[in-house]
């Protein structure tokens, strides 16, 4: 079975993401407010943390702080390549150092920055003992109480942990209303992601029926360009709602989808372990998009 979409390539993914996140905060990000926005150091720090070298990478980083030590816009650049190669503690540093050196920066780039720092916490903290990335995903929707990325980031975290669901639950709904009424581009990603995301604290709420209805329209409103970090995700969650809801036919066929994007994505294996032996595929399954 071929996988339903094709991943963008890394470096594309975490540009199209920060992307979204400056478009939400309503940054205005010109060469006239940030002259020589991107420093010349990156380049060779992206290159360094290409071969595994973050030594290399921070001395180059601090190097380029020297000379904008209370930029956002530059810490952002950082995080982005930091989180390209999967340095987690390296982002993890230069994004509490952010949140410090930017404390006179408006609401959204500060915002940004705490969510970059939740994201890098989430990635390094296991599921249920999140403490670190759920503190900074709070004052993230502190700074910036209307943004859909901040209340769905909140919400997510929080019934992914178990924590609060009501609350999770509330964050999700207010971001889907408002990414509703979003015109800008992102829009589709960000509108699927959200959709999950609800559909995920139903699923928590053991409201399996409904999570599913809802698990099902995120995929069917999945952009073209959706990456394989992303869907692996997705498609667990709704393989699990199938599963809780007596369908485990159609639960193996979305844990598979699953697990080509990541062999070893363990919320899949085990959900995937913990199907009946019997279970047969289901070929028929329209809930699903063609396999190409």
């Amino acid at each position: 079975m071929t996988p339903p979409a094709r991943p963008l390539p890394r470096e594309t993914v975490i540009r199209l993401c920060l992307f979204v996140i400056v478009l939400l905060l309503g940054w205005s990000l010109t060469v006239a407010r940030f002259p020589g926005a991107r420093a010349p150091e990156l380049e060779s720090a992206a290159t360094a943390l290409q071969k595994s070298n973050p030594s290399e990478a921070r001395v180059l980083f601090d190097k380029a702080l020297a000379e904008r030590p209370a930029d956002p816009t530059l810490f952002v650049d950082i995080l982005a390549e930091c989180q390209k190669r999967s340095q987690w503690d390296l982002m993890i540093e230069y994004a509490e150092r952010g949140v410090r050196a930017c404390q006179k920066a408006a609401p959204g780039p500060r915002a940004a920055l705490y969510s970059l720092l939740s994201s890098a916490y989430a990635e390094k903290e296991p599921v249920g003992r999140q403490e670190n990335a759920l503190t900074a995903a709070e004052r993230a929707l502190e700074l910036q109480p209307q943004n859909p990325q901040m209340l769905n980031q909140l919400g997510y975290l929080l019934a992914d942990n178990d924590r609060d669901l009501d609350r999770a639950s509330a964050y999700i709904e207010a971001a889907l209303r408002a990414v509703r009424r979003m015109d800008e581009p992102g829009r589709a990603a960000l509108l699927s992601a959200t959709e999950d995301s609800y559909g995920w604290v139903l699923f928590k709420k053991k409201n399996y029926a409904s999570a599913l209805s809802v698990l099902l329209q995120a995929i069917a409103d999945l952009s073209e360009d959706e990456t394989g970090a992303t869907l692996k995700v997705m498609y667990t969650h709704l393989g699990m709602a199938y599963s809780k809801a007596d369908f485990p036919a159609q639960a193996r066929r979305n844990l598979e989808i699953a697990l080509q994007y990541d062999k070893n994505y363990e919320p899949a294996l085990r959900a995937y372990n913990a199907l009946p032996p019997e279970t047969l595929p289901a070929p028929g399954d329209s809930a699903l998009p063609p396999a190409k």
